[in-house]
């Protein structure tokens, strides 16, 4: 008996010792077993041992389901018969000596079934097994007959898909079990793999192909009280492959993963989740249990025979090992729990966020061997293999082990003193141990179930002082790290100061997230009003400047008569501005951020309107749109794109990796700048070299939209402009920002559709998947005007319509920022006020009621909910922040990491709205002595309230610097000529 295990790539410890004695397994494939060379060497991916792990025991489960396909698909013992779905007129299955005959099927993909069949299981039925009898396990077992080879045709599949129920869509965004008769990655032979939502599948797999004609026995249990399976994500049970009555391999089952509750509504003999080939074969017998069996049950039923049921023997475990991580100390303690003892030869730890902290490790090799106190391991030497944050192992390279539990020996060794653990919302430990087996030749390996004691179960990724919650202290600590170089840290350790999405970059995308956490906590559904609450630049001018008078009214109320003497001349002002021209062109886009259309956790083959795709069999060649934690950057929808075939070429013609939208009409206009981000999936491999073309398109107006036609090449449609670009090597992860400017020079009356296609940078380069996000044509921008002579700034609006802002930076590649005369909006104390402070007196009190009571119904200088009026509404907000005093969170704070090459500004809970000509000034927060005047380097961006970041533009002078003339010079004029009336425009609205 030969025991498979699985290692995942970048282990460090996977590249270490050495096997030998080569043996052969019953299908032909060949494995090395694991013996002590005494000398380390190289580690296989897939490592098999000799050894009878689990041992035998009276029957504590039973048979759940049993289908021998005498006559039919019907179910002899549990009810729930099959239905065989035979799609064409011709009969493409049979009932014939004992078997459900499939071999009648031509390959047709699972998801374009025209003439091909397979079989319908009950919805529920493999999680209700699972849940019944011992609960968490599953067993599916076969007799079947390949009659051709199919690569990834299945055995079985039991799930559901992307696409939902009775759809074969691809599977990335959902939770399956697979099966697969000939595995793509295994040299077409069998396959099982657990696979949940947005990670890749723990897989165990044969050698060599599934022999054709020949009848294969095919055991496949799943079972969460398994312990020997782990993955990079942690241990939840294991996963075990027999054919023909052999043990061939194990694996982890994803932590991820209910066997008992998930989604199985695609439950099928022969179809797949994906667009597989259908089974091309027969089966004879299928079964499915609800209780795990044993090894000695595998061999049995192998040798009953599919006509015959053996003595039933369930799986028991054989020990029970914990690793204990206490989170207030940060001490590691490995132990077994069972009254046998265990001969242990190799310890690994691993944590992806690099959680670990080699100088607290407690290893064996320095600690408890022969040569270091010999308490746990007296007679033989240790050897560190690996000591990083990520990964520390360590082995005996010879001898018997060190020996814990059993009577009279040593149950726990601590691995970890205090502070071996970083303290995170992190809680990503795995650990596996190697076992010396009685033999004194054969080694076993198996995972430990971690668990964290003491301090808070499970923090939120934004609860950064780990207390569960997420309030104002996290917020104080997040803006105080905020601009902070975090290239040196961990993952782990740059959470708990801020860095939400994990990439060791400080910046307005973790921002973003926190925001998101501490309005969940703090108010759900106040992010979104506030969004909403943001004027368009679509909007009407005339609604603009009765916005800017409201706004002035309710920030200043010592202006408020001068705003009634605005209010009266707001008529001439409306005629001046509706007849000013626009500052955006006609263009735009829709969905550009891919957020519309897609739950959280899908990986969807349809892109959502207004987007149009090829919706083809080969779904490889698709457009997609996914929205999963571990592959979308950042953990947002996205679009990606696929290349697997040769004719993916620079301009797309041809293929089918493509995605388009009607974006209008040209209007006059000359050109469009359109500015997106693109790259690397987090799940992607690496390194690739990936190619992205952009198209402008104009329609005369014949061609007629819809998936699967494709508007390039299409009758009646010219190509206007065309960009591409290309990088080469991108690692996983890998992003790129772009902003491109096409020429509509030719462009006519009709209307254009923007596409986008990716495409192989080198020739047969193949799978050059990429993602495209926040594509989009941006309006207008915010200014930063500076005085190169003084060093004086000033933020201004110098379009015609209101920018609002809740986040800023300005670089200097030269370090020509000096903070000490940076006059910063949180030191003016810009917008820093409660909602219900109607005074602004800077405190809730009843004066604010008093006016309330005066406005109530009359007008809205007391909206506190930004509603437009003074109502109800806000009489519950003044009753809710009576007595209150603004808090970090209710106005602008300084990134706490500012400095010469970097200053910024972040506020949570509101914004700063600038109306048209409207400035802030930042004092002098650049110093002209450091690169002189004409050498300015500065860059100034922000981020409108939920939106990516904008480049601003920069207006560099000297001796004081005006606003750049726009298009509606007269307009703004007018605007600003009744500013003087009024306090400066700015507002807070509320989350």
């Amino acid at each position: 008996m030969f025991i498979l295990r699985t290692y995942w790539e970048g282990s460090a410890a996977m590249n270490s010792r050495i096997y030998s004695t080569t043996q052969k397994l019953g299908l032909g494939g060949t494995f090395r077993r694991i013996v002590r060379t005494g000398t380390p060497a190289i580690k296989l991916g897939l490592l098999v041992a000799a050894a009878g792990v689990l041992s035998a025991s009276p029957a504590n489960g039973q048979l759940a389901h049993r289908y021998s396909f005498t006559t039919d698909a019907s179910d002899s013992v549990g009810g729930a018969n099959g239905t065989v779905v035979d799609a064409g007129t011709t009969a493409n299955f049979a009932f014939t000596a004992g078997a459900l005959d499939f071999s009648a099927n031509t390959g047709e993909p699972s998801n374009a079934i025209v003439e091909n069949a397979y079989l319908d299981l009950p919805n529920g039925i493999v999680s209700s097994a699972a849940a019944a009898g011992v609960s968490g396990a599953v067993a599916f077992e076969w007799w079947a007959t390949v009659s051709e080879t199919r690569t990834w045709q299945r055995l079985g599949d039991f799930g559901s898909s992307d696409g939902g129920e009775d759809a074969s869509t691809g599977g990335g965004g959902v939770d399956y079990l697979m099966m697969a008769a000939n595995s793509g990655r295994a040299g077409d032979g069998i396959e099982i793999t657990n696979h949940v939502a947005g990670a890749e599948p723990a897989i165990a797999v044969t050698t060599g192909a599934t022999p054709v004609g020949v009848p294969q026995h095919v055991l496949a249990v799943y079972n969460h009280n398994d312990p020997r399976g782990f993955t990079p994500q942690g241990a939840n049970g294991t996963m075990t492959l027999y054919v023909n009555g052999d043990l061939v391999g194990y694996a982890g089952v994803h932590p991820n993963m209910d066997l008992n509750t998930f989604n199985d509504v695609n439950n099928w003999l022969g179809r797949s989740q994906w667009p597989d080939p259908l089974f091309d074969g027969s089966y004879d017998e299928f079964r499915i249990y609800n209780t795990a069996p044993s090894p000695a049950y595998a061999a049995a039923s192998f040798a009953a025979g599919p006509d015959s049921l053996a003595s039933f023997q369930a799986w028991e475990q054989e020990f029970d090992m914990s690793f204990v991580i206490d989170r207030d100390t940060g001490e590691m303690t490995l132990s077994n729990n069972d009254s046998g003892s265990i001969d242990v030869v190799y310890i690994n730890i691993t944590s992806a966020s690099g959680a670990l902290v080699p100088a607290n490790w407690l290893s064996v090799t320095d600690n408890y061997d022969s040569d270091s106190g010999g308490s746990f391991d007296p007679n033989d030497t240790w050897s560190i293999e690996v000591s990083t944050n990520q990964e520390l192992s360590e082995v005996e390279l010879s001898g018997n082990g060190g020996q814990l539990g059993g009577a009279g020996t040593q149950t726990s060794i601590q691995l970890g003193a205090a502070g071996a653990w970083t303290l995170s919302s992190y809680e990503d430990v795995v650990v596996s141990v190697q076992r010396l087996l009685p033999d004194g030749v054969t080694i076993d390996e198996f995972g430990v179930p971690v668990t964290y004691i003491n301090g808070i179960d499970a923090a939120g990724r934004s609860d950064l002082d780990i207390d569960g919650d997420v309030d104002s202290d996290d917020w104080i600590k997040f803006a105080a790290n905020h601009l902070d170089d975090w290239s040196g840290l961990t993952v782990a350790a740059a959470s708990v100061l801020g860095d939400i999405d994990g990439n060791l970059v400080s910046d307005v995308d973790d921002f973003r997230l926190f925001q998101t956490d501490y309005d969940a906590a703090n108010g759900a559904g106040a992010l979104m009003a506030l969004i909403g609450a943001v004027p368009e630049p679509s909007a009407a001018a005339a609604a603009v400047v009765l916005a800017t008078m409201g706004i002035a009214v309710r920030r200043r109320r010592s202006f408020r008569a001068g705003a009634k003497a605005c209010s009266l001349m707001a008529a001439c002002v409306v005629a001046t501005l509706l007849a000013a021209p626009t500052a955006r062109a006609a263009l735009s886009i829709e969905n550009g951020t891919f957020e519309v259309g897609i739950p959280d956790e899908v990986h969807q083959a349809d892109v959502a309107s207004p987007w149009f795709d090829f919706s083809g069999a080969n779904f490889w060649e698709n457009a997609w749109q996914i929205s999963i934690d571990g592959i979308s950057p950042n953990d947002t929808a996205v679009l990606a794109l696929s290349a697997f075939a040769a004719n993916d070429t620079i301009d797309g013609a041809g293929q089918n990796g493509y995605a388009y939208q009607n974006i209008g009409t040209a209007d006059g206009e000359t050109s469009v700048t359109i500015t997106f981000d693109w790259g690397s999936f987090d799940d992607a491999g690496g390194p690739r070299d990936l190619g992205l073309t952009f198209s402008i398109l104009e329609s005369d107006g014949t061609f007629v939209p819809d998936n699967a036609i494709d508007v390039l090449g299409a009758t009646g449609v010219t190509l206007i402009d065309q960009m591409s670009t290309s990088q080469m090597d991108v690692p996983v992860s890998g992003g790129f920002s772009e902003s491109w400017t096409f020429d509509l020079s030719s462009a006519g009356s009709g209307d254009l559709y923007l596409r986008l296609n990716n495409f192989e940078p080198v020739s047969g380069q193949d799978q050059t998947w990429l993602y495209v996000d926040n594509i989009r044509i941006p309006g207008p921008t915010l200014t930063l005007v500076v005085d190169e002579t003084t060093g004086n700034a000033k933020i201004v609006n110098q379009s015609t319509i209101p920018l609002s802002f809740d986040y800023y930076t300005i670089e200097s590649a030269g370090d020509a920022l000096k903070t000490s005369t940076w006059n910063s909006l949180a030191d003016q104390g810009v917008d820093a006020s409660l909602p219900a402070d109607f005074d602004g007196s800077g405190t809730v009190d009843a004066t604010d009621l008093a006016q309330w009571s005066g406005d109530y119904g009359a007008n809205g200088d007391s909206d506190a909910d930004s509603d437009g009026d003074s109502d109800g509404a806000d009489f519950l907000a003044w009753q809710t922040q009576v007595g209150q005093s603004p808090g970090p969170a209710d106005g602008w704070l300084e990134a706490g990491k500012s400095g010469s090459s970097r200053i910024g500004e972040l506020f949570l809970t509101g914004l700063t709205t600038l109306g048209p000509g409207e400035e802030l000034d930042l004092g002098a927060p650049y110093d002209p002595s450091v690169l002189g005047v004409g050498n300015g380097d500065l860059v100034f961006q922000y981020s409108e309230p939920g939106g990516p970041v904008e480049s601003g533009t920069i207006a560099y002078g000297a001796g004081g610097v005006g606003a750049v003339p726009e298009p509606a010079a007269g307009a703004l004029a007018l605007t600003l000529a009744l500013g003087t009336l009024l306090a400066r425009g700015s507002t807070r609205i509320r989350r």
